[in-house]
Parts: structure tokens; C-alpha cells; sequence
């Protein structure tokens, strides 16, 4: 596995990552400037923990727009829309995934305790995908947070997603800031 033979890499630049993300802490925050807010300093170091976590190997371009607004989508704990505005003003972490992927399956924990330890927000999108199914995945990767159906696929192409797991950090704007394919391990 290529990310196992990375990880004793990543322990040797463990400083280096560390000093990385307080650089980009200092450099979007110069230190005459009040504290910024808990969301603020939760983003930055989510993404810090997410590029070290990649490994900067599965990386991929960001798509464009409100992210966030396009997740108006089935909720597979209802049978109602979801309101993307109630994770509006928060990082989100949305992981696109399948039922039947056995990558979305090991990367559903990790992401979800990551976001937990954060205090992000958090949503899976269930690509051609039914509730019963979506639902059975979720539960059994321990997350019961917010469950979305794209059961046609229609916002999978939209984005240009070839394949899942595909993960999207937000902003709190809603925008995509960084997007990785791929198992995301920790």
C-alpha cells in the first residue's frame, strides 16, 4: 500500500508539517490582529491535518461555486430535502461515497472523528445510491450525522466526480477549498 510506505516519511517531517500550519496560521493572521474566531482557527487546522493525513498525494483540483448550496438532496433519515443554510458559517467536511465502496467504508470513521475532534460540520452524499442502503453504511461507519441521497447521480456529475471516495473541505462560504480522491487514511 503506498500510503503505509509514506508514513515513515511523514513521521520523519512531522516538525516540518507542524511548522507548516503555523505559518499559514501566521500568514492569514498576522499577529497585531485580534484572535480569530473558533471556526477560523478549526479550518485552518483541519486542512493542516488533512494535507498531512493525504500525504499531498491525492490531491485534486477544487471545483467551483457554493458547494454547500448545491447539497439541497434527499436526506436518508427523511423524506425531505436537506437545508444546506443549517451548515452555512462552519468548515464542512462532504464526503461523496457508495454503500458498496470498501474505501468509503474505512475513510467514513476517520473523516467522522476528525470532524468531531474539530468541532466541524459534516456530510456524506450517498452517489446512486438508495436510503436503506446509504443508511446500513453510514450506521456501520459510526456515523449518524447528515445522510444525503444523490440517487441519480445528478450532482456527481455536476462536480466531475469519477470515482469515491471523494472528499470536499468547505469554508464556511460554502466553497470548496480543498478536494482529495481517494482513501483518506490516518
Amino acid at each position: 500500500d503506498p500510503a503505509l510506505e509514506l508514513l515513515p516519511e511523514l513521521a520523519g517531517q512531522r516538525e516540518q508539517i507542524i511548522e507548516i500550519a503555523r505559518r499559514f496560521r501566521r500568514a492569514i493572521h498576522p499577529s497585531r490582529m485580534p484572535l480569530p474566531s473558533a471556526g477560523i482557527q478549526s479550518f485552518v487546522w483541519l486542512v493542516a491535518l488533512v494535507a498531512a493525513i493525504s500525504g499531498c498525494a491525492k490531491s485534486v483540483p477544487t471545483p467551483d461555486g457554493d458547494i454547500l448550496g448545491a447539497l439541497q438532496l434527499p436526506q436518508a433519515t427523511a423524506d425531505t430535502i436537506f437545508d444546506p443554510g443549517a451548515l452555512r458559517g462552519k468548515p464542512t467536511l462532504v464526503m461523496f461515497a457508495s454503500p458498496s465502496c470498501g474505501y468509503c467504508a474505512k475513510e467514513l470513521p476517520i473523516a467522522h472523528k476528525l470532524t468531531t475532534a474539530e468541532g466541524v460540520n459534516m456530510a456524506v452524499v450517498y452517489v446512486k445510491s438508495k436510503k436503506p442502503a446509504a443508511l446500513a453504511a453510514a450506521k456501520a461507519g459510526g456515523y449518524d450525522g447528515v445522510v444525503l441521497i444523490d440517487g441519480d447521480g445528478t450532482l456527481s456529475r455536476k462536480y466531475e466526480i469519477q470515482g469515491v471516495p471523494y472528499t470536499l473541505i468547505l469554508g464556511a462560504d460554502g466553497h470548496a477549498k480543498k478536494a482529495f480522491r481517494g482513501l483518506q487514511e490516518e
